[in-house]
């Protein structure tokens, strides 16, 4: 069960599905583009998003590299981040992503070879800050996440999910403003989803 408070964000994710890949495309041919590579995921739109799938972001570079294998291609518009070209293990490119940013919300598409939207993330702000977050895939499977403060720093989420228990509570381990762990408790074990190495 989700709760009310997702609805209206869900609700535009969900409608993102629907979009005109060849309107999506324009990021490409941006003037004053600027482009960086990483050999892995570097950037996801939901905080903490790749820790949450175990991975650690990797670092951005500016160099090309000779073998795309793997790689990511990010494109920056005046230094706001608005694409991402996904490369496979054959070096070739296999998805795309675009980012939409609007006020108190931004969303990312992923897009497969074939352009069509095979998954969609959005985010709600308030006041700046990540309140609500939620990622749909094309089979409907979804994660829907709040994120809960104190003294402005995010301490935890609470996760709603197809895979797992509604209200999960997963925790932010952070040193200085680095972060260490995400994790949850299972009984009174704690249980890392993402344990920086």
């Amino acid at each position: 069960m989700i709760p009310d408070k997702f609805t209206c964000l869900l609700s535009k994710v969900k409608c993102k599905f629907t979009v005109d890949a060849d309107d999506l495309k324009s990021f490409r041919n941006l003037k004053a583009c600027a482009v960086r590579w990483s050999a892995g995921p570097s950037i996801a739109i939901m905080p903490y998003g790749l820790e949450l799938a175990g991975l650690s972001p990797s670092p951005l570079t500016i160099q090309e590299p000779k073998n795309k294998k793997n790689c990511f291609k990010y494109y920056y518009d005046h230094e706001v981040l608005v694409g991402v070209d996904v490369y496979g293990a054959s070096g070739d490119e296999i998805e795309w992503e675009v980012f939409q940013l609007d006020g108190n919300e931004s969303f990312c598409l992923r897009l497969d070879d074939d352009d069509e939207v095979v998954r969609v993330s959005g985010v709600m702000y308030n006041n700046g800050r990540p309140e609500i977050a939620c990622r749909f895939e094309e089979d409907g499977e979804y994660w829907c996440y709040e994120y809960e403060y104190e003294r402005d720093q995010a301490v935890s989420m609470r996760v709603y999910a197809t895979n797992s228990a509604p209200g999960t509570r997963i925790y932010i381990d952070k040193e200085a403003e680095e972060l260490m762990g995400l994790y949850f408790y299972n009984g009174s074990s704690k249980v890392y989803v993402y344990r920086r190495n």
